[in-house]
């Protein structure tokens, strides 16, 4: 994408007086959004697979209550303890960063939740309105050619604060400031405008 905007650049296609819009869409991550997990589900899974890899190691027959969504294989157990403490970092973060709203806009914490298919992605609803696992895809455009300039793809449900970061990277691919920056008003704190 450089090359082709620094070649654009080039032989003038785009103007060296920048004009640019920023939008960007919600997707749906691959993880399953019917299986998310607080943090007193999370901690219960890792329980029962950590029971079951215990009892395989001394050489026992798994536990008669070893829930029967747990990998066939050892490996493949493992690799599930992998990802739930992958998960219960996130979740951790996610839990602080919840703990740290005011007072009337934190989430009860059973409702702070994590996919254990994809636990970077963020919890959200998509564009059909649909909540599970979502990342937010953004693409700055030059307005003459529609070009994309700078495209990201983060893991969380807004658009907030994608706005700068965006135009830093539209500023190194072209090399020069850009002078104008269309958006809708989900990207403008006050930050942001000055």
């Amino acid at each position: 994408n450089q090359r082709l905007i620094q070649d654009c650049l080039n032989q003038g296609i785009i103007a060296p007086v920048t004009r640019v819009v920023q939008d960007g869409t919600t997707q749906r991550s691959a993880g399953s959004r019917h299986q998310r997990f607080n943090q007193k589900r999370l901690t219960r899974r890792k329980e029962q697979l950590q029971a079951v890899i215990a009892a395989e190691e001394r050489g026992e027959p798994l536990p008669a209550d070893a829930p029967k969504c747990l990998p066939n294989t050892p490996s493949g157990r493992l690799e599930v303890l992998d990802r739930i403490e992958k998960a219960e970092k996130i979740l951790h973060e996610r839990l602080e960063e919840n703990a740290s709203r005011p007072k009337n806009n934190q989430l009860d914490p059973k409702r702070v939740t994590v996919s254990l298919s994809d636990p970077e992605a963020a919890m959200g609803r998509d564009k059909e309105n649909v909540f599970g696992p979502i990342y937010n895809t953004q693409c700055l455009c030059d307005c003459n050619t529609s070009l994309i300039v700078a495209y990201c793809t983060e893991a969380q449900q807004s658009d907030v604060g994608t706005l700068l970061p965006m135009l830093d990277a539209g500023q190194a691919v072209l090399g020069h400031t850009i002078k104008y920056v269309g958006t809708d008003k989900t990207y403008c704190t006050i930050l942001e405008l000055k």
